[in-house]
């Protein structure tokens, strides 16, 4: 009986994907654009050492992910900062802003 409920889920389930990716597209993960693709790596060695129950590597990855996010978002920050003050210095003060706006920050 048990085996009979996990196959009907199954079914259920990849039916239900295939309908959904036929109709609306396949599902990506939001990704935001600051993330550095050596820490998506990161973060997917992480995952995938959670999943594979290797609690001290990742912790290390843990650790070495957050460094390399912080380090990302810096750069992406830095970058947004220095677009900015060059409108500033041409003189779009309204440019600026909307450049500020449009940058997707938490903060804007």
């Amino acid at each position: 009986m048990e085996k009979l409920r996990d196959d009907s889920w199954e079914t259920y389930r990849d039916r239900f994907i295939q309908v959904v990716e036929k109709h609306l597209g396949s599902v990506m993960l939001a990704r935001k654009d600051w993330i550095s693709s050596a820490s998506w790596r990161l973060i997917q060695d992480k995952r995938q050492a959670r999943l594979l129950a290797e609690l001290e590597f990742y912790k290390r990855l843990s650790k070495e992910c957050r460094a390399a996010l912080r380090r990302d978002r810096q750069r992406w920050a830095d970058e947004i900062v220095e677009e900015v003050e060059s409108t500033l210095q041409r003189g779009q003060l309204k440019d600026a802003n909307l450049r500020r706006l449009r940058s997707g920050h938490p903060g804007s």
